[in-house]
């Protein structure tokens, strides 16, 4: 089962922040959208943080993933900015080299979160919450990343009686589907109460961490 999915959670204290389902169904374009993301919102996060950034330790961040000496005035924002651009091509030939996914547990992901812990304050940066396989062979249904989700979602519910209509119909529709296989051949309609799904709780969470 090549299906993986990840919450992922980007916020800097003042500005923004959102909170998203990525998944895909092939392994390689989900581990490509997961680095495009991060690196898309990290960019933002060390261009407010420059001088943060150019204050940190980078001498590490360079050993991993510099193409050329280390320069007598150390790397600047300017060049974590570069490293950044170049994260994607980084995650998908590492990727391609283990075989594995997760990117929760890759190389790439463990030294930036590392960078990211020692340099941003507030505790702003932009990190997976869960990151599982739908199902396969190796996983049990329950716990999948659907399962997982539901389990988080409901943990953060203190009284029953606050859920709104349309939460309390996303809760059971996401219920409905964690106990469904996703072995191809997928219904075509199960798909599409999923992406119904993953949209609702990107488009909530965009709102309700929007600090505009």
């Amino acid at each position: 089962m090549n299906l993986w999915a990840a919450v992922v959670t980007y916020w800097c204290w003042g500005i923004s922040g959102s909170r998203w389902i990525i998944y895909s169904a092939q392994p390689e374009q989900y581990v490509r959208r997961v680095a495009e993301d991060m690196s898309q919102w990290m960019r933002i996060l060390v261009e407010h943080y420059a001088e943060d950034v150019n204050c940190a330790d980078l001498d590490l961040l360079h050993e991993s993933f510099g193409t050329s000496p280390y320069p007598a005035d150390g790397w600047s924002w300017l060049d974590v900015e570069d490293l950044l651009k170049r994260l994607p091509d980084i995650a998908v030939a590492e990727y391609r080299e283990s075989d594995s996914p997760a990117t929760e547990a890759s190389f790439w992901y463990t030294h930036l979160m590392c960078f990211l812990n020692e340099t941003f304050p507030n505790g702003d940066g932009i990190w997976l919450n869960i990151e599982r396989p739908f199902a396969s062979g190796l996983v049990l249904q329950s716990d999948g990343f659907l399962s997982a989700l539901l389990h988080a979602e409901a943990s953060s519910v203190k009284e029953v009686y606050s859920l709104s209509e349309q939460h309390a119909g996303w809760l059971g529709r996401l219920a409905v589907l964690s106990k469904l296989t996703w072995d191809p051949p997928v219904p075509r309609e199960q798909w599409q109460v999923l992406h119904r799904l993953v949209t609702e709780f990107n488009e909530r969470y965009t709102e309700i961490y929007s600090l505009d």
